[in-house]
C-alpha cells in the first residue's frame, strides 16, 4: 500500500490486511501525522520506504506511476504467492478462508476482481447512498505474483493492478470479498476531491476521458449541486412516505 497521513483509520486498514497477508509493504508518502509510528509498531508491516516529510506538499509530487512501480519492485524482493493492493482508506473484508479460496483457483487465473464499496457517513445527506447511486464497482485488488510486473505510466489514476497482468492469464470475480473505501463518504469530501482532480487534470486526460464531477457526484456536474440536493430530497421524501419520487 501507499499511504500519506493515514490518520486514525490506518490501524483498521492494516489489521484488515493482516488477516490474510504475511507481510505488508508500504510507501509512506511524506506523512506528518504519526503514520510512521503506526507503521513501525504494526507486526505485519515488514518493509517501509519513507519519503521525507519536509518535501513540498503538492499532491502526487512523485507520480502515482512511480509509487506503484516501487511497490511492485518491493514485492520482487518478497516473491509472495499473491499480492493485495489497498489504499490507506480501504479495508479488506473477506468471508471464509481467503487463502484457501485463492489456492484453489486454477493457474490460468492471474487476478481476482472483488467489490469496491464506498461507505457513506454524511449526517446532512444520510441516504444519498444508495438513493443516488450504489457507490459500488468491481476492481482487481488481488493478483498472482509474477516477477517484473509493470505499473501504468500516468501521474495519477492508473489501475492499481499491473498494466500487463492479463498477459499472464484472466481475471476472475470472487464473491464474499469487499474492499470498503471510506475516503469519499460525504458529499463535501467528494466535492473537494472533484475540485482537486479538476485542477490537476482539467481535461480529464488521466481519468480515461471521464469527467470527475459526473463520476463522483452521482452523474451530476459540479455546477448542478443544487439540483443534486433537490433530487436527493425528493427521493428521500418518497422513500419515507412510500410514494414514487416526482
Amino acid at each position: 500500500m501507499r499511504v500519506r497521513n493515514g490518520g486514525p483509520g490506518l490501524v483498521a486498514v492494516l489489521d484488515g490486511l493482516a488477516r490474510w497477508c504475511d507481510d505488508i509493504y508500504v510507501v509512506d508518502d511524506r506523512s506528518t501525522d504519526g503514520t510512521a509510528e503506526v507503521l513501525r509498531s504494526h507486526p505485519r508491516v515488514t518493509n517501509v520506504v519513507h519519503a521525507r516529510p519536509d518535501l513540498p506538499g503538492d499532491p502526487w509530487l512523485v507520480p502515482e506511476s512511480a509509487g506503484l512501480e516501487l511497490l511492485y519492485r518491493m514485492a520482487d524482493f518478497c516473491r509472495p504467492d499473491w499480492v493485495v493492493m489497498a489504499d490507506d482508506d480501504q479495508v479488506l473484508d473477506a468471508e471464509g478462508d481467503l487463502r484457501a479460496r485463492l489456492a484453489a483457483l486454477p493457474g490460468e487465473v492471474a487476478g481476482v476482481r472483488c467489490a469496491l464499496v464506498s461507505s457513506w457517513n454524511d449526517p446532512q445527506f444520510p441516504r444519498m447512498v444508495p438513493l443516488m447511486g450504489a457507490a459500488t464497482s468491481m476492481r482487481c485488488a488481488i493478483w498472482r505474483y509474477r516477477p517484473g510486473l509493470k505499473a501504468g505510466s500516468k501521474p495519477l489514476h492508473n489501475h492499481h493492478w499491473p498494466l500487463d497482468l492479463t498477459d499472464h492469464g484472466r481475471l476472475e470475480d470472487l464473491d464474499g470479498i469487499r474492499v470498503v473505501h471510506s475516503g469519499w463518504d460525504t458529499l463535501d469530501k467528494r466535492i473537494a476531491r472533484v475540485r482537486l482532480y479538476q485542477r490537476l487534470d482539467p481535461d480529464n486526460v488521466h481519468n480515461f476521458g471521464a469527467a470527475y464531477d459526473r463520476a463522483l457526484l452521482f452523474g451530476y456536474r459540479l455546477d448542478e449541486l443544487d439540483r443534486l440536493k433537490a433530487d436527493y430530497a425528493r427521493r428521500a421524501a418518497a422513500e419515507t412516505t412510500g410514494t414514487a419520487p416526482v
